[in-house]
């Protein structure tokens, strides 16, 4: 759906709501709180337990690479969602001048979801994923 829009007193081009994008958001943050509950309700039965899985070489390859995996699409999915909002802040305050703005270094000044501590944390647990998961 295309709409025109009124920043500011200042009217802006006509621009794609993006109905695709709020979809793929909202999958990705159930996906994301969904596997966490998993993870977490599965890391409290398995603290104390004294019981060995036996599995086959091949299993010792692909569990840690299945959680990793997991762990990428979650992290992206959050990642992905923290771009699509602060884009829409900038939009809202009229500071968006490109749709390729460098995201963790442009902050909201209304938006503090999408403000200095967010993008701050947002850039420390990506680079975390990638060292050392």
């Amino acid at each position: 759906m295309v709409e025109n829009v009124k920043l500011l007193d200042k009217p802006l081009a006509q621009f794609d709501k993006a109905s695709g994008t709020k979809k793929a958001c909202i999958v990705g943050l159930v996906f994301s709180v969904f596997i966490g509950i998993v993870f977490l309700v599965v890391g409290s039965l398995a603290q104390g337990s004294t019981h060995v899985f036996n599995f086959n070489r091949v299993a010792y390859e692909l569990v840690p690479l299945g959680i990793k995996i997991v762990v990428l699409l979650i992290t992206e999915s959050l990642g992905y969602i923290h771009m699509v909002s602060l884009r829409w802040a900038l939009l809202h305050e009229n500071r968006l001048e490109f749709n390729t703005n460098l995201r963790l270094l442009t902050i909201s000044k209304t938006n503090p979801a999408n403000g200095l501590l967010a993008n701050v944390l947002c850039g420390f647990f990506h680079d975390f994923r990638h060292q050392y998961v």
